[in-house]
Formats: C-alpha cells, sequence, structure tokens
C-alpha cells in the first residue's frame, strides 16, 4: 500500500519487496535459531513501534492543536499508559468512559475527587482500612464474610505504581450487586478479568490491607502488567475476589458469575506474557480499533487513511505467525474463558503490555469464520483450534443470536480444562441462561452427583435423550470394562472426558443446524424415564429394532473393502439372507450414505447437505474415492433410475417448501430444483441488506453460506469419524461404538435422535449402553412408528 513515491504514512520506506525477495526473507526466518530468530523479531518491532507512535502522535497532534496532555509532558514523552488514556479522554472511545472510571477509582481509593460533586460512595464498605501500618505486613489476609442476600461482591483495589518491579498493594472493596440494580446501575464500575490459573503452585505474594497473600505466577505477573502507573485498577478476579477455601461462598459467587462478566464495564483477556512475537501481533489489531474509533467520531478521510495505512505498515511478516502464536495459548484451553468471553460486552485481549479488542481479532484474523461461513452454536468444529471455536461461536451470537440448548453448551467443554470437575457444569450455566433458582452451584457435592442433577435436569428441560450421545465413547473392549468395573453408569456422561480419549467428535453434536439436531430414528417420540432411588439405575422406553450379526475385526475405515464384501455376500438379493434395501444399487446407496453418516443428502435428512445438484450415482462414485475401492456391481443388473439428491441447505426457504417428483425423468427433477433455487435466492434478496444485521433474509443468507462451507468438512469428518462397520440379523448396515460385538443389541430409545447398541449384563434383566450407532434406513423414523415398544433399565 505504498505510493508512487516511495511515501508510506510520510515514513521514507524501502522499496516495494519482489514475491521472490519476500519469500527469500521468510525462509531466512525460518532457519534461523529461537533465540536468534527472537532478536531479530524484537528488533524489527522497535522500528516499527516507534514509526508508529510517531505518526499517531502527529495525527492527534493535527486533530487537537491545542491540547496538552495534562501530565507536564510533551506527547512524545508520555508513558503508553498516559498515552492511552491522552488517547481515550480525547477521542470519547465508548469502550472506556475515562472521566467515569477515574470518578470510581478516586472514590474507591480514597484520593481527592475529580470533581466538586464527588463524595464518598454509601454502597461500597471496605473490608478494612485502606491505609495500614507496616507492622502488619507479615500477617496473612483472611477474608471478611460476604453478604449474599444482598449479592454482594469483592472487587480489588489495585493501587497505582510507576515502578514497575515495585510490590504489589491493593485492598478489597465489597459491592451490593442487587442494591446497585435497584438503582438502575447496568454496568458495574470495575473490569472483570478472564484468565487461566496456571498449574503452577501459588508462590508470589501481593499485600492486600498491608497483608500478605499468595498467588500464582501468571495472576502476580497481570496484577503486573495491569497496574496503572498513576491511578488504582478496580478489578474482579475470582482467585482473589473469592474465598476459595469456602465453598458455600465460592458456590454462591459461581452463581454470579455470568452477571459479573455481563454487567462489568470491561472484561480484560489476559493471555499470558509478551514474547518477541507479541507487539507484531496485537499492534495492527490495536491500530484498527482506532481507525474504528476515529470513523465514528467524524475524522476526515485524510486522517482515516493515515490511520488505515499505519495499520496496514504495522502488519509485517510476523505478524501471522505472532497471532497464531496467541491464540494457541494455554488460556484458550480454560473452561471457563467461554462464558466469560461470550458474555463480555467488551472484552480487550492483553498480551503483556500490548492490547486489542477482542472484536478486532474475531473481524480481521479470521478466527471466525470456516472457509468464508460462519458456523452455529452446536458445531464446534473439535479440529479448529480452541481460540478459533471461540470466534465463530462469538461471531454467530452477535449475527444471529438465539436460545441455547444446555446441553449444545455443554460440548464446549469437553476439550478444554477445569481444576475442579464441577466446573465442566457450571462454567456453562450463564451461556445457558439457567438461573440459580433452576441449577445452583453447590461445591460440597461430589462431582458424579453433579454430573446426576446434570443429567436429570437436561432430560427434563429437552424432553428428549440427547444427553445419552454424549456418554463415553471407548477405545476398546479393555477400557468399556475398566467403566463397568469402577461402577460409573453407563448412561451417565463424564463431563470431564476428554476427546482424546477417543471422542473425535460427537455424531449428534457435529451433525446439526441451528441447535437442533438431524437425525430423528424415534420420530419425535417423547423421552419417557425415571431413575432408581441411588441413581444409578436408567429405566426408559424404547424399541428393540435388531441384534447385531457381523462386526469388523478393524477401526473403520481400515478393512472397509473386506468387510463389505463379507456382508455382500451374505446379505445379496440371492445370498442367504434378504436384501432389507432391495436392489443392488439400493445397497451401494446405503454403504455410500453409511459412509458419510447420512449427511450427503435430503433423501433422510433434512440438513447440512451439499448445496451442488447431483445424482445418486454420484454419491457412491464420491463413497468410493472416500473409502478406496470400488463397489461391486453385476454387468447383468439391470439399469437403475437416475434420481437427483436434493441440496438441503436451503432448509429454511423456498426450496424446503418444494416437492420434487423423483419419479420424474432426471431432466425433470433437475429444472424443478433450479426453480427452488431461483426463488430461494429472491428471498434472500428481498429482505435487509446485511449491513443492517436484521431479519429472516440476513438469517437465511448466513446459514446458507455457513452450510455451503461446512458441508465439504463435514463429509470428510463423518468417512474418519471413529467406529467400526457392522450388520445386523436383518441385513441392516452400520457403523458404532468401538466395543461393539457380536450379539449386541440395536435399541431405539423414546427421545433419541440415534439407535443405540446395547449389551446384557450378566443378570440378563438389565443393560449397558454401549454407544450411540448410525444404522441406515432408520435413522428417519421409520422403525420406530412400526414396531412395538418395551421397557428396560441401564445401568
Amino acid at each position: 500500500m505504498k505510493n508512487s513515491s516511495g511515501v508510506f504514512c510520510g515514513l521514507d520506506m524501502p522499496e516495494e519487496e519482489s514475491s521472490a525477495e519476500f519469500v527469500r526473507r521468510w525462509a531466512e526466518d525460518m532457519r534461523q535459531s529461537k533465540e536468534e530468530k527472537a532478536r531479530v523479531w524484537s528488533e524489527r518491532f522497535k522500528d516499527t513501534k516507534r514509526d508508529v507512535l510517531q505518526q499517531l502522535i502527529a495525527i492527534v497532534d493535527e486533530e487537537f492543536p491545542d491540547e496538552g496532555s495534562g501530565t507536564g509532558k510533551g506527547k512524545d514523552k508520555m508513558q503508553p499508559q498516559e498515552l492511552a488514556r491522552f488517547f481515550s479522554e480525547k477521542l470519547g472511545d465508548e469502550t472506556l468512559d475515562v472521566h467515569y472510571w477515574l470518578l470510581f477509582l478516586a472514590i474507591l481509593s480514597k484520593r481527592p475527587p475529580l470533581t466538586s460533586s464527588a463524595a464518598f460512595h454509601p454502597l461500597i464498605t471496605t473490608a478494612d482500612e485502606t491505609n495500614f501500618s507496616t507492622e502488619t505486613l507479615g500477617e496473612v489476609y483472611t477474608y471478611e464474610p460476604l453478604d449474599f442476600e444482598n449479592q454482594e461482591v469483592r472487587v480489588l483495589v489495585l493501587e497505582p505504581s510507576p515502578n514497575t518491579v515495585s510490590d504489589i498493594y491493593g485492598h478489597m472493596v465489597r459491592l451490593p450487586l442487587k442494591t446497585l440494580a435497584s438503582l438502575g446501575v447496568i454496568r458495574y464500575p470495575f473490569a472483570a478479568l478472564s484468565y487461566v490459573w496456571g498449574k503452577e503452585e501459588a508462590t508470589k505474594t501481593i499485600f492486600l490491607h498491608g497483608k500478605r497473600m499468595k498467588v500464582k505466577p501468571n495472576l502476580f505477573l497481570a496484577l503486573k502488567c495491569l497496574r496503572d502507573p498513576v491511578v488504582p485498577t478496580l478489578l474482579w478476579i475470582d482467585a482473589l475476589c473469592i474465598n476459595q477455601k469456602n465453598n458455600e461462598e465460592k458456590s454462591n459467587q459461581v452463581s454470579l458469575m455470568a452477571q459479573i462478566y455481563y454487567n462489568a464495564g470491561h472484561v480484560l483477556m489476559w493471555v499470558g506474557a509478551e514474547n518477541h512475537g507479541s507487539g507484531h501481533a496485537l499492534l495492527p489489531l490495536y491500530l484498527y480499533d482506532l481507525e474504528q474509533v476515529f470513523k465514528k467520531r467524524g475524522m476526515s478521510e485524510e486522517t482515516e487513511k493515515r490511520l488505515h495505512d499505519l495499520e496496514c505498515y504495522a502488519m509485517t511478516l510476523e505478524h501471522n505467525v505472532a497471532l497464531h502464536d496467541i491464540l494457541q495459548r494455554p488460556y484458550w484451553t480454560r473452561v471457563w474463558i467461554v462464558q466469560e468471553v461470550l458474555l463480555a460486552q467488551k472484552a480487550t485481549i492483553c498480551c503483556g503490555p500490548f492490547v486489542s479488542s477482542w472484536n478486532s481479532v474475531v473481524e480481521i484474523s479470521g478466527c471466525n469464520s470456516t472457509g468464508g461461513g460462519f458456523v452455529n452454536l452446536s458445531y464446534t468444529g473439535h479440529e479448529k483450534p480452541l481460540a478459533g471455536q471461540l470466534g465463530e461461536i462469538y461471531a454467530r451470537e452477535h449475527y444471529i443470536p438465539g436460545p441455547k440448548k444446555f446441553l449444545d453448551v455443554l460440548t464446549l467443554g469437553r476439550d478444554r480444562e477445569a481444576t475442579m470437575h464441577h466446573d465442566y457444569i457450571y462454567a456453562f450455566l450463564g451461556i445457558a441462561k439457567v438461573s440459580p433458582d433452576e441449577f445452583m452451584p453447590d461445591y460440597n457435592k461430589a462431582p458424579d452427583i453433579v454430573y446426576k442433577d446434570t443429567f436429570e435436569f437436561i432430560i427434563k428441560q429437552s424432553n428428549d435423550l440427547d444427553v445419552l450421545n454424549l456418554c463415553k465413547r471407548y477405545k476398546n473392549e479393555e477400557k468399556f470394562g475398566e467403566s463397568v468395573a469402577i461402577k460409573w453408569p453407563s448412561w451417565l456422561p463424564d463431563w470431564s472426558d476428554k476427546y482424546a480419549e477417543g471422542r473425535l467428535n460427537e455424531m449428534t453434536s457435529m451433525l446439526t443446524s441451528k441447535g437442533h439436531r438431524s437425525y430423528n430414528a424415534s420420530a419425535g417420540r417423547v423421552a419417557e424415564f425415571s431413575l432408581s432411588g441411588d441413581r444409578q439405575h436408567l429405566t426408559i422406553r424404547g424399541i428393540l429394532f435388531d441384534s447385531v450379526e457381523f462386526v469388523s475385526q478393524h477401526e473403520w475405515p481400515t478393512s472397509a473393502g473386506e468387510d463389505w464384501e463379507v456382508y455382500r455376500q451374505r446379505w445379496s438379493e440371492d445370498g442367504a439372507v434378504s436384501n432389507p434395501y432391495g436392489t443392488a444399487h439400493a445397497q451401494r446407496l446405503a454403504l455410500a450414505h453409511t459412509t458419510f453418516l447420512g449427511q450427503a443428502s435430503v433423501d433422510e435428512l433434512p440438513v447440512f447437505s451439499g448445496t451442488v445438484m447431483a445424482a445418486e450415482d454420484d454419491l457412491i462414485s464420491d463413497a468410493e474415492k472416500s473409502l478406496n475401492f470400488t463397489f461391486f456391481r453385476d454387468p447383468q443388473e439391470p439399469p437403475h433410475p437416475k434420481r437427483l439428491l436434493l441440496p438441503a441447505t436451503f432448509s429454511n426457504t423456498a426450496l424446503a417448501k418444494t416437492k420434487i417428483d423423483l419419479d420424474s425423468s432426471f431432466e425433470e427433477q433437475c429444472k424443478q430444483a433450479v426453480e427452488a433455487f431461483s426463488e430461494t435466492l429472491d428471498e434472500i434478496g428481498k429482505g435487509p441488506t446485511p449491513e443492517s444485521l436484521d431479519g429472516p433474509s440476513f438469517n437465511r443468507m448466513i446459514h446458507l453460506t455457513r452450510d455451503i462451507a461446512a458441508i465439504s468438512g463435514i463429509k470428510k469428518q463423518c468417512s474418519m469419524f471413529q467406529s467400526r462397520f457392522f450388520g445386523t440379523s436383518l441385513g441392516y448396515i452400520g457403523r458404532g461404538p468401538i466395543p461393539i460385538r457380536q450379539g449386541d443389541l440395536v435399541f431405539i430409545l423414546f427421545g433419541a435422535k440415534t439407535p443405540f447398541i446395547l449389551r446384557k449384563d450378566q443378570s440378563m434383566k438389565l443393560y449397558r449402553l454401549v454407544g450411540e450407532a448410525y444404522v441406515h434406513g432408520i435413522m428417519g423414523g421409520t422403525a420406530a412408528q412400526s414396531k412395538e415398544s418395551t421397557t428396560i433399565t441401564i445401568i
């Protein structure tokens, strides 16, 4: 973005690099040692930062020529925090009303007020006197009790210091949230810190009210970096503001955390210490933030252009690599950050001294996209980095907000870490808008009791058995046996169970649309269930569909060709058992659907299908390529009618309302589909424009874009989904859990979207749940409508 004179933003720049020079410099960087790379990157950033700062000061000087900094210093001599404050004051950045904040900070620190009308606020009480004696420095800080009835919380007042290596001092104040709400206060006068505790011991010392308190290294560093040199800083920090040794208080405060992070004046996402690349990562994003502020303020086009050029100048070769490093940090693995970030009205990423709004990271870093589309809440995309998952959900919530099922939200914690097992549940109550009256956190309960409470709550809330699809997936029979030995109920999900233990993706959690699972094996029947008094046995109603007759000796798709041949010889038109799918072509099509778990057409399922019109033979060809073998075709086989696989991406629109006559000629089928597709596009075009971010038309377009982008990835994931191929005694084929074996039973449970594989216990009266299954031909509910039901008990 350099002009023809070789001057960029007023800076003399080197001649523009050729592609070859760019590649050469990149290759040199890759060959450097870690230490040398850090030195080179740091030197480059010094130059970039110097140039950017000079240009920013020049821009502000032009916009505010007669205004000083108020510090007695020239702007070129100001510390970063002072410069940031100056910018915020002059630009009126809506993300941080500085005057409002400074007033509260002055009140809380008992400093002289900023205005004559300011006085000590009667709602705020201090646990101890702010002034303390040096004689207390050897004592350990102890917590005073909170007023639970008034929703009281502690807030840390972090004392300022211009010396970055000085000890950390602060004091606690108590804020009654219920009283603030009654007075109409909707934004709390503090910033809530979002960070990862870390596995290290609490070895660092800070001083609260002059008394010692041990904290973990990551929090200690955050306090050092977030401490202002001039004014106190108000922070809500879970590790400090909650007495972690008091389970009753912890349960109470955890129930308020959604409220705290939603109403906090700001959420600070502390991702950790800076390294040699942090500035390269965040400086361009910070400049993008400033550019947006200038636009809102109504700056001249020339100023906006200069800021934009400056942003491009700061977008160095190292930016993407450095940003990738930040988005891979342990911060993103913590279960609590999902709620903290998604609920935040204003959030800022902090990495050492460098900052950027979370909005900028989502908007221009690309972490919110799946090949250019949006992903819905339930499709968490576990192959993506955790930061990318969060960015996708964050983007969708801003464009297409809507209610979220508690179960869908809980899946977001399955590949994250928590200090306590309870937190895999409690960390997501706020996102699902589950009130304390419905589900109150209680750290005095054992984890398995909390998980059983969760199980009951989910089923009563949803009236379905989707939760059973979140039960453990076992790597092998031995792992299944270990679970039986410890008497963990087979129907109870262990929310701390990681995907690394055999669960790459949940079948039904992955295959979703707008929060509703796409299978319907039980034909919409409502769940009928009860738990035994000790909550070890689950009694439910369902249908025994069939028994497992043949099971592959290997995981899918290792021996798919050999397994198919064994099945075909037994269940063919002239085999020992009749083919339930009818013709040989239908049998091949069944295998193709099974390869992609039914997610390639609307033949059975109305969601997540490809948008390119194709014939059934095209799907079979795709499956042959995926499995790397050719499905058997008899040369004497009569020709079969050419049928269209309907695109289901447009399930909200005219295409879903159009009935394609599949018995008509293939050309006529295509014509009907094209007409419906055109009508869908017309519908999208009639509604509000995307810029308005409103209306059903925009929502349809977002879902359309998302599904188009996601289908190829969905099919690939389905084809590789960890499972085992099997055939039933009636000749149906499917893919089931790894421990499946001959003699296991295929059940359709009322309220469940998929069939389940159950195994009779030694008592022969009880069953164990082995796992979910895909059985082609019954996923749409046909079997549930034609067989008698029974009651079974699962242990």
